[in-house]
């Protein structure tokens, strides 16, 4: 496979950076994860205006938006691959290994990779998945929650913990209690006639499919809220979903032990997968 990294494409065995690298010193780097389809790309420019923005905020140079554009492009194909799941990473080197101020970092560190895209089974769309509660991590209610940072230690944590459980994904609860996010995607129900979600001052990522829905629901007149919950009250809920960029759009059907509704893709998560295909097909012909 081959590799962007700093404005070369080489073979994954010559992708190499530096000790100082800042990510690999203090776990401080930022990251965007999409898919292709047949080579193109839906919503990158919202994945690239979210990175910079990220960027921005913890005083992180960012590369010109267009040079990731075209460096994506000839990745996708010297590789080969239209059906690609894509990730960008982007760090600053630092000088030695004893912290210093960010915005003292001018050289960063942009390295590209795609690898052939494996879309989770037909099955799991049509019947929906199990979500655990995972109550070992707590998000924080705090400006780097929404951040897509690669600082993950405790979203591994969370992973095993759900991965131990036989479950799909978990949940994750901020130190008030309540339903922030699973640990790779935002988080949907259906309560009182209405599809809810957290709000990002709760401790959640800025998810680009929660973005593009929260603009579809406005659109097509579809009842939102933007609510907290907390474990308890999630059990009772009529339906869940969760959503996420190469995910799109995933109904569950249990959490924990406790089935959600009647234990099957309800109707409104089925008009979201709709209105979601709709959306995403429209963009898709936007990139051609």
């Amino acid at each position: 496979m081959k590799i962007y990294l700093n404005g070369q494409i080489i073979d994954e065995s010559e992708a190499k950076v530096s000790v100082f690298d800042r990510s690999f010193l203090f776990g401080e780097g930022l990251y965007e994860t999409f898919r292709s389809y047949d080579g193109k790309i839906p919503f990158l420019d919202r994945h690239l205006r979210r990175m910079e923005w990220s960027a921005t905020f913890v005083g992180l140079p960012f590369p010109h938006p267009q040079e990731i554009r075209e460096a994506v492009a000839s990745l996708l194909t010297t590789n080969k691959i239209d059906n690609a799941r894509i990730k960008i990473l982007l760090s600053g080197i630092n000088k030695g290994a004893i912290p210093s101020r960010l915005s003292d970092v001018t050289p960063v560190n942009l390295v590209i990779f795609c690898e052939p895209f494996k879309p989770w089974p037909a099955s799991d769309y049509e019947k929906g998945v199990i979500l655990s509660f995972i109550h070992s991590v707590k998000n924080e209610a705090a400006p780097t929650s929404n951040l897509k940072t690669r600082s993950l230690a405790s979203r591994m944590l969370a992973r095993q913990e759900f991965a131990e459980r036989g479950t799909f994904d978990g949940v994750l609860f901020n130190t008030a209690g309540f339903a922030t996010e699973t640990t790779a995607s935002n988080i949907f129900w259906v309560s009182d006639d209405a599809i809810h979600t957290p709000p990002t001052e709760a401790g959640l990522l800025l998810g680009i499919t929660r973005e593009v829905l929260l603009e579809v629901f406005k659109e097509k007149q579809v009842a939102f809220r933007e609510s907290l919950i907390n474990e308890e009250g999630l059990k009772n809920v009529a339906e869940v979903f969760i959503t996420g960029s190469t995910l799109e759009i995933m109904p569950v059907v249990r959490l924990g032990d406790k089935q959600v509704g009647n234990g099957k893709a309800g109707p409104v998560t089925r008009r979201v997968q709709q209105l979601y295909r709709e959306r995403l097909k429209q963009e898709i012909q936007n990139e051609s």
